[in-house]
Order: structure tokens, then C-alpha cells, then sequence
């Protein structure tokens, strides 16, 4: 199992999600049908809808600001580091009021787009997305080594 020490924020409503990595140049194949094709979602600005699950997703990693002007949309800025803890308590810090928090590995799991794959994500929904993100599934191992948390790689899905 992998360890990460930090890993950087992004939101979904009622759900959040967390990131840590590198931007590459996305790769899709042709030959596979999309899992998360942009008429799946409904747009508004820095947070989307996603009309299949019925969660909603802020568009940018916590860190990053939505530059929703222009012809390309993006999110701009460094996404903030955490470690699982630190972004468990920050997703608290979210909640007040607004139903934020930080989403469970199936929930997580379903933007992943599977016929993509640096990043394995829909870029025009969620732009500039880097590699990895928390989310609130544990993990806990059986070697008396403490708990970890399940990510989601957007580098492959």
C-alpha cells in the first residue's frame, strides 16, 4: 500500500475531495464509450451538478479560484496540501451550513473518466485536476500500523 503524507482539496457537495500530483496532457481513447461525458453534468459556474449520482462537485481544487471567464474556463492558483487528517478536520471547516464534506472511494470513483487517462477526469467539468485526492474511506491494516485512507489517482483512475 502507498503511503502519502500530503495531498491537496477539492469539494463536492455534500461531498469534498483532496488532490496531490502533476498535470499532464490528457490521453483519451476513442475506442471506449465515456463514463462521464459533459451532458452528464450541469454547469454552474465553480460547482457542478452530476445529474447521474445527484452530487454536487466544486470545480476547482480548495486553493484554486474558477475563472469562469473567457473562452476556457479554468482553475487557477496552487491546490493546498494535506494529510488525510488535516484535510478530514478542514472538510468540518466547510460543513458549516453548506453540507461539504470530503466523499467516500465510490463516490469519488464516479468521475472518473475510464477512457482517459493524465488525467483520468473530464477537463472541460473539471479543469487543471491533478493527480490524487482523498477521500473518506479508510483503510485499516491489521499490522497495529494505524489506519490510512483510500485515494483515487486521476493520473490513471
Amino acid at each position: 500500500m502507498k503511503h502519502i503524507n500530503s495531498i491537496k482539496i477539492i469539494f463536492k457537495s455534500l461531498c469534498l475531495f483532496f488532490v496531490v500530483g502533476q498535470l499532464q496532457a490528457q490521453e483519451c481513447n476513442g475506442n471506449i464509450i465515456e463514463t462521464t461525458p459533459t451532458s452528464r453534468f450541469t454547469q454552474n459556474n465553480a460547482f457542478i451538478a452530476d445529474n447521474t449520482t445527484r452530487l454536487f462537485w466544486m470545480r476547482c481544487a480548495v486553493g484554486q479560484v474558477w475563472s469562469g471567464a473567457g473562452q476556457f474556463p479554468e482553475c487557477t492558483g496552487t491546490a493546498t496540501l494535506y494529510n488525510w487528517k488535516q484535510a478530514l478536520d478542514e472538510s468540518i471547516i466547510f460543513n458549516a451550513g453548506a453540507g461539504w464534506r470530503l466523499p467516500n472511494i465510490k463516490e469519488l470513483s464516479s468521475i472518473v473518466e475510464r477512457a482517459c487517462k493524465d488525467p483520468a477526469i473530464n477537463e472541460t467539468i473539471f479543469p487543471n485536476t491533478e493527480n490524487a485526492f482523498w477521500t473518506s474511506s479508510p483503510v485499516i491494516t491489521g499490522s497495529g500500523s494505524g489506519a490510512f485512507a483510500l485515494v483515487i489517482g486521476f493520473n490513471s483512475g
